[in-house]
């Protein structure tokens, strides 16, 4: 009866165990070497190709926010699906990652701590090696600004793995 029971529990065990079970598959957020944060909004620059994913919502006097923030090109004009990336030169400029920015009533009291920074991608200054985005697709309203992207994205540098992506509304923040 003991072993019936042993290979009953054991057989239990086992089958709730699946390969699926991955920390880094985080959806609405990004992953920095295994530690998941979430970022349910995000922005979009009047420039067009700054992107910033962010745990707050913006129009808020007061938030903690985490936060990722980078350029895309496209020279064509207006963001497609497809592939965009440091080695095809349309992630360029500020690619920066960071955790508890603080805003209290309207004025940063800190601007946090660094996950990841690099001033200039296409010269892979702050020990940048790499990134990268699909944009799996995009909308644009009738003033050609995006309102909607999905999106997955990785950047590397010396020691750090950023992965991440993004499916939803854009708001606009001049």
């Amino acid at each position: 009866m003991k072993k019936k029971v042993f290979f009953l529990l054991l057989s239990a065990i086992i089958l709730s165990c699946s390969n699926d079970d991955d920390s880094s598959n985080i959806q609405n957020g990004f992953s920095v070497n295994g530690s998941d944060y979430y970022t349910n909004y995000a922005y979009n620059r009047a420039d067009l190709r700054s992107i910033i994913f962010s745990s707050a919502d913006k129009t808020l006097d007061s938030y903690t926010e985490v936060r990722g923030r980078f350029e895309i090109d496209n020279s064509d004009g207006n963001l497609v699906p497809g592939i965009y990336s440091t080695n095809n030169g349309l992630i360029h400029g500020v690619v920066q990652f960071d955790k508890n920015i603080i805003k209290e009533d309207g004025d940063f009291v800190s601007f946090g701590d660094t996950l990841g920074f690099t001033c200039c991608a296409e010269t892979n200054s702050n020990n940048f090696q790499s990134g990268s985005a699909t944009i799996n697709s995009i909308e644009y309203n009738s003033d050609g600004r995006f309102t909607y992207i999905n999106i997955d994205y990785t950047f590397n540098w010396d020691g750090i793995e950023i992965n991440g992506n993004y499916n939803g509304e854009v708001d606009y923040m001049p």
